[in-house]
């Protein structure tokens, strides 16, 4: 399927069902393949850099993941594709420390659950804006976000950006519970996003659990700055 969707020969039509690649919807929404600068927070060992080269190959993708032993599996596989940097952003600039875990997809700045098991913690934290301004770029036409519930601080340091409208899309992901600390709650962010002008667009790549799989745990929320 995405080798077909990903085709730049292959047409942006309405037929083909919404939510199949959260990809080729975004380059639907834009009625364009042509995207000018993707930035992936919380890149981790590469999961979604994997289909940005495929379905964005003339874009100027940036890849950030502040852990070293993750960084340098991101670099090993993705380094001659994408912009790697080992940085985290935050609401301000600051010196803080990231928890580590064995499963590096929970690694965090926020409280994560108690069954999570620790291995270290690490330093580092930008602000998107300060980046952007330090590399001289105007416009992200993709920011993504997989920060284990610290993309609101993600946002807020992305207050320059996107007071000019220079943020086109953001796909996040976002939980359903309060209580879950360690995951961005929907409704907040939808709120803040929501009051700047964008469009939800679609639920992308479930995770479900409990009896039969009847609870939906998260999920990746797509979002849409039109004009």
């Amino acid at each position: 399927m995405h080798t077909v969707l990903q085709s730049r020969s292959f047409p942006l039509i309405r037929e083909v069902p919404r939510g199949l690649s959260v990809w080729y919807d975004v380059q639907r929404l834009a009625c364009s393949r042509d995207f000018g600068v993707i930035f992936d927070v919380g890149a981790n060992v590469g999961q979604t850099a994997y289909g940005l080269v495929r379905y964005f190959p003339k874009s100027e993708i940036y890849c950030f993941e502040p852990v070293r032993d993750t960084f340098n599996i991101l670099c090993s596989r993705y380094g001659t594709m994408v912009n790697c940097y080992r940085l985290a952003f935050g609401a301000e600039r600051s010196d803080m420390e990231i928890s580590t875990f064995s499963e590096s997809e929970l690694n965090s700045f926020c409280e994560v659950r108690a069954s999570a098991i620790s291995v270290g913690r690490e330093r580092v934290v930008d602000t998107v804006d300060g980046f952007c301004e330090t590399h001289r770029i105007e416009t992200i036409d993709i920011l993504k976000m997989d920060v284990q519930g610290w993309e609101m601080n993600v946002i807020t340091g992305a207050a320059n950006m996107l007071d000019r409208r220079s943020v086109r899309f953001v796909l996040a992901e976002v939980g359903f519970r309060a209580r879950d600390r360690d995951m961005q709650d929907f409704g907040e962010l939808n709120g803040f996003l929501d009051k700047l002008g964008f469009e939800l667009c679609g639920f992308y790549d479930h995770f479900r659990w409990g009896p039969g799989k009847g609870y939906l745990g998260f999920t990746n929320a797509l979002f849409w700055l039109p004009g």
